[in-house]
């Protein structure tokens, strides 16, 4: 029989177990999203292979497969697989589920860090929020990186790439400072409220951060982070327009082998901006607006917390297809240029023949 606490603990300090007259779910453990939450460890462990297997194939192909004008751009491409790659490892480490209700946000581990002390899963969850941040902020720097390039006809050196790359990770650095606090010590705007009764049906009431907007720490760190996404969307438009902009003025006097570059750099970037919008910038302002009207937003959180975990699979899933030479390794790798040009030579038996002559 599990252990029920009917009263604050260590591990969580703002919750307990509710004490009913008749429920069964005393009797053995109890959780009602038992269904969906097989489901979840489905997604968590499709993300982390998934994901890890793409990442890294992807920072194996930026290091080793990145020839010609668009080795140029291989410190770019580096520094935001690297950011993949960080988001991926720390979204695994934890495997969240979450939950709003009545301005409340919820956390729940259910990743190998479930097993932490409460401070280091504390120190986790603000990295995690502060990583989110970070791969939305980094998309100025990239863009910021090509129109450089373009407008001064040189790259970046590696300092002056490091050092625009730091200035968007120092902007999403107060979101770790926001969420430690926001997790970890919000809750105490209402003193001796039982926060387990916000919480999904699950006994015995597991660790939990809750995270209530009713305290104005809650409320600018909410405010902060729709400003710093906002603000890097903004930015990143603008610098991506003038960037369109000098290239169709230069673009009669590229060559064709420039022009197909700057295609595949411009999906690139495209890509980088819409799958963080799609997967993370609006689950996180569905998660916003309804904290602050004290809705109840259902078990939608839970999907939210799973379209957050596909960024590092859309990310370098699209990139490897989008940058041709990339594709062209994958594909080579996997033998299909191979088997086409064998039923190319089966199909065309004497063009060989006919272009040597």
């Amino acid at each position: 029989m599990s252990t029920l606490h009917f009263e604050p603990t260590q591990d969580n300090p703002y919750a307990w177990d509710i004490i009913q007259d008749t429920d069964q779910s005393f009797v053995e453990p109890y959780d009602e999203l038992a269904s969906f939450t097989k489901f979840l460890k489905i997604n968590y462990v499709l993300t982390t292979f998934v994901g890890g297997i793409l990442s890294f194939t992807l920072l194996y192909l930026i290091i080793f497969q990145t020839n010609g004008a668009l080795k140029n751009y291989r410190k770019m491409l580096l520094i935001c697989s690297v950011t993949d790659i960080s988001y991926w490892a720390i979204d695994n480490l934890l495997g969240l589920k979450l939950k709003e209700k009545d301005g409340v946000y919820m956390v729940k581990f259910e990743g190998p860090a479930k097993d932490f002390d409460r401070p280091t899963r504390l120190v986790l969850i603000a990295a995690y929020v502060c990583s989110i941040c970070f791969v939305n902020s980094v998309l100025p720097a990239q863009v910021y990186f090509r129109y450089y390039a373009l407008t001064r006809s040189q790259f970046l050196s590696t300092g002056r790439t490091l050092g625009v790359f730091l200035l968007s990770f120092l902007a999403a650095l107060p979101t770790f400072f926001l969420a430690y606090n926001g997790y970890g010590f919000t809750a105490r705007v209402r003193p001796g409220f039982n926060y387990g009764e916000l919480w999904y049906k699950e006994v015995p009431l597991p660790p939990v951060f809750y995270a209530d907007v009713r305290s104005v720490y809650q409320k600018i760190y909410f405010f902060y982070g729709g400003l710093l996404i906002s603000a890097s969307y903004t930015a990143a438009s603008v610098m991506g327009y003038l960037t369109v902009k000098k290239i169709n003025l230069l673009y009669s006097s590229y060559s064709e082998r420039t022009r197909r570059l700057q295609t595949q750099l411009s999906q690139y970037l495209i890509v980088q901006s819409i799958i963080p919008l799609i997967v993370s910038v609006t689950p996180l302002m569905l998660i916003v607006v309804p904290a602050f009207l004290y809705s109840d937003t259902g078990k939608a959180c839970l999907f939210y917390g799973v379209l957050f975990s596909w960024i590092p699979i859309l990310n370098p899933l699209i990139t490897m297809i989008v940058i041709v030479p990339y594709r062209q390794v994958i594909l080579q790798k996997l033998g299909v240029h191979k088997g086409m040009r064998e039923v190319t030579s089966t199909n065309h038996p004497n063009r060989s023949k006919t272009e040597s002559r």
